[in-house]
């Protein structure tokens, strides 16, 4: 018989008719296939919770930064709001101290002028223009000196205009105006009259 010079080695067994098919190799060819396939399986899975984590947290990081943000943009609107309103109540406060101090004074210089041989309330301010004049800066619009008086002093008080009513003249001289003023009527028109 003649003898294979192939180098020696072993008749291929792996043809059509073996039947040894479902060797050691094969066992382990499927078994890795097998393998493979359930580690693609897990590896999958693992991928999925992953991005489900990521997915959530990066959900849950904006809900928490809108939320800090929202209750931090809240918190200095109300810090500002607070601020402005009393920046405002600081100037009303001054204004109104400025302007009964500014009263007070004026009250004073009346009384101070309220001498004995004046009767009752009758009294003529003079310069009352430029005492006043500090008024104008806080916005006064008017200021007038028109006190009420009873029916009975109705007769006094129309004198007493009538014989102080220079103070206009006065005041304008010492403005250096030139203008002489007209004299009131020596009675006051009533209110209530009917016609």
């Amino acid at each position: 018989m003649a003898e294979n010079s192939d180098g020696g080695s072993a008749p291929n067994e792996s043809g059509p008719g073996n039947r040894n098919q479902g060797g050691p190799s094969n066992l382990l060819a499927a078994s890795q296939d097998t393998f493979t396939k359930q580690e693609t399986k897990a590896v999958n899975s693992v991928k999925t919770v992953v991005y489900l984590i990521l997915f959530l947290s990066a959900v849950g990081f904006a809900v928490g930064t809108f939320f800090l943000v929202d209750q931090e943009q809240s918190q200095a609107y109300k810090a500002d709001f607070y601020s402005l309103t009393d920046m405002v109540a600081m100037d009303v406060q001054l204004k109104l101290r400025n302007m009964v101090t500014q009263l007070q004074t004026t009250s004073s210089s009346i009384t101070s002028l309220m001498t004995p041989p004046n009767k009752g309330n009758m009294v003529t301010l003079p310069q009352f223009d430029r005492r006043m004049q500090d008024y104008g800066i806080n916005s006064t619009n008017i200021i007038l000196y028109a006190p009420l008086i009873a029916q009975n002093d109705k007769a006094a008080w129309e004198s007493y205009a009538t014989a102080n009513q220079d103070w206009i003249d006065l005041s304008l001289e010492q403005r250096g105006w030139t203008a002489t003023t007209t004299k009131i009527p020596e009675t006051i028109q009533s209110l209530n009259t009917t016609s």
